[in-house]
């Protein structure tokens, strides 16, 4: 297990200036769950990517970039004074990706009005299918909701956690408190767990690690000999 870090990685609340990846080994647990926890709201259907330049995206098949980001927006968005872009994501899904795969994340750097584009923080694969996405609170609540409901439903239960965590997925995000944090001491009351926010998040997927981004991945070991 591990997670990408940087000069904004924390330790729950104590910064750590630790760059490039980071792992951690555990040894005397013999049985590991992954809690997943995206949060993510899409915006609209998967479309192939039609034209670009670099990193400016300017067509998803016949739709302009800054248009389409802008007729997707959620009624309440769209009453901001400020475009949101922290909270907007390019989502990318390549040929033959399974559905249980997350897409890739990348983030909208800037609009330009000039060509109806969206400056991005690189280009996307001249193959895949895009989307827009929402970082969403109350999505991101039900999603740790499911997983951990799911996690505590599986055998064995859990004698310790270690939970990693986007920056952006902190008590700032839900407007006060960690409410992820908050979900797991509802489902998993008295079990401790240890963690940090950083860049990315490693979780096994579809047998390899995946990098994840903006999520919550709840790593759940037990120290039992036999898994179910």
């Amino acid at each position: 297990m591990g997670f990408l870090s940087g000069r904004g990685t924390r330790f729950w609340q104590n910064a750590q200036p630790v760059p490039g990846p980071c792992e951690a080994l555990v040894e005397g647990a013999t049985c590991l769950q992954v809690a997943y926890s995206p949060g993510m709201r899409p915006l609209n259907a998967p479309l192939a990517v039609s034209l670009q330049e670099g990193n400016l995206l300017l067509r998803l098949e016949r739709y302009s970039a800054l248009p389409l980001l802008a007729q997707s927006l959620p009624f309440s968005i769209r009453e901001e004074a400020r475009l949101p872009l922290e909270r907007l994501l390019v989502g990318e899904l390549r040929p033959g990706q399974s559905s249980a795969v997350p897409p890739q994340w990348i983030n909208i750097r800037a609009t330009d009005l000039n060509r109806s584009g969206l400056w991005l923080e690189r280009c996307l694969a001249a193959d895949a299918r895009a989307f827009f996405a929402l970082r969403d609170p109350q999505v991101a609540q039900r999603d740790t909701r499911m997983a951990l409901g799911a996690a505590r439903a599986g055998q064995p239960a859990p004698d310790f956690a270690w939970v990693s965590s986007s920056v952006g997925r902190d008590a700032a995000f839900f407007s006060g408190s960690d409410r992820d944090h908050a979900l797991w001491q509802e489902f998993f009351p008295g079990v401790p767990c240890i963690g940090a926010y950083d860049l990315a998040e490693i979780a096994p997927m579809q047998d390899e690690n995946r990098v994840l981004r903006y999520s919550k991945a709840f790593y759940l070991f037990s120290a039992q000999t036999e898994c179910a």
